[in-house]
């Protein structure tokens, strides 16, 4: 029996245990080919699949630049104003400085807004 294109797992794996060699005597023998030959199954499948699909050509798409959104406010609030707190404070750690950093920004925003009536 041979495979045609068109073959079926079922008929392949027959055809793999009707070429199985006399000489595997232990069950680790037979399982070891038992899976090599269901490998070489599955991989002739697919490349039979594969052969069987039409080549599409994928569409030309043409890069489009991502709007870039401005910083907000705080942002360059914290940029600016970190620099000058790791000069003036130059022990302090990431979180420390994170700390101060809010809390000076709390400060500038009720500065902002102290006009508006609540």
């Amino acid at each position: 029996m041979s495979a045609s294109a068109t073959s079926t797992m079922a008929v392949l794996a027959k055809e793999a245990m009707n070429n199985m060699p006399d000489t595997l005597n232990t069950k680790e023998e037979l399982e070891e080919y038992f899976k090599t030959a269901m490998k070489e199954i599955i991989t002739k499948k697919k490349k039979e699949e594969n052969a069987a699909k039409p080549k599409v050509a994928k569409p030309i798409v043409e890069k489009v630049e991502k709007v870039v959104k401005p910083p907000s406010k705080r942002k360059i609030f914290y940029d600016e104003m970190r620099v000058k707190i790791q000069e003036e404070f130059p022990g302090l750690n990431s979180k420390q400085t994170e700390q101060k950093l809010a809390d000076l920004w709390k400060i500038h925003v009720e500065e902002l807004f102290a006009w508006r009536p609540m």
